[in-house]
């Protein structure tokens, strides 16, 4: 499986604007594509809906053109309602919107939110309410592929994924290990937008090191491309 990951420093401009870089790459021999955490949040506090709405229709238009790829592009900081702000990650098949995975952690998000004078939802939301515990991944290729949003990694419900998506914004970037994720082997791809930077991470408990890093095969400016056995 060929997952291609993009280098974007998020809150600055830069030559070539994000989704460019997206529909750029899409035209490479991917499977899955990867962007950072706030990868298409406009400005620095959070989107309107009419700008999440712009950037949804972007996204279907550039899936319509390569319908065998996923995307899963980053994440969009925006109101939720009248109850605050929520941090997504949408998931784009085959042109349409696929699925859409909700931040529960407070990383940063509060600090985000304040910017507009609102406050970051997390676990509190209503969409979770309503749904109560589920799992976060989605099945793709016969392959199960999870979404975790920078902090929820160690913590979210995807135990038994055969790869795991982190989109982040984070001065570490790298694998948390935590009790709840340690017990199963995958690759765990880091897509940062603070540094930027890029990992891909080969993860298995019954081997020393338990961690391995995976060098791309393909790289440039503005992407990388892992090939991993899955």
């Amino acid at each position: 499986m060929r997952i291609g990951t993009i280098l974007h420093k998020v809150g600055e401009k830069g030559e070539t604007p994000f989704l460019d870089k997206v529909e750029a790459l899409a035209l490479s021999d991917v499977n899955i594509i990867l962007g950072p955490e706030n990868s298409m949040t406009c400005g620095e506090g959070m989107s309107a809906l009419s700008q999440v709405t712009q950037v949804y229709d972007r996204m279907k238009g550039i899936s319509a053109e390569i319908p065998e790829v996923l995307f899963a592009p980053g994440t969009i900081s925006c109101h939720y309602l009248n109850e605050g702000m929520i941090n997504v990650a949408p998931v784009f098949l085959g042109g349409e919107l696929y699925r859409v995975f909700l931040k529960k952690k407070n990383r940063g998000d509060s600090e985000r939110a304040a910017l507009t004078g609102d406050r970051f939802l997390g676990r509190s939301c209503s969409i979770l309410r309503d749904l109560g515990e589920t799992e976060d991944f989605v099945d793709f290729r016969g392959r199960r592929i999870a979404v975790s949003i920078c902090g929820d990694q160690g913590v979210n419900r995807v135990a038994g994924a055969d790869v795991e998506l982190v989109p982040s914004y984070d001065n570490r970037a790298g694998f948390y290990q935590h009790l709840l994720d340690t017990n199963w082997k995958r690759h765990i791809v880091v897509c940062d937008g603070l540094q930027p930077t890029v990992r891909t991470l080969r993860y298995d408990p019954n081997v020393d090191p338990n961690v391995e890093d995976v060098f791309p095969d393909v790289e440039d400016k503005n992407f990388k491309i892992f090939d991993i056995n899955v």
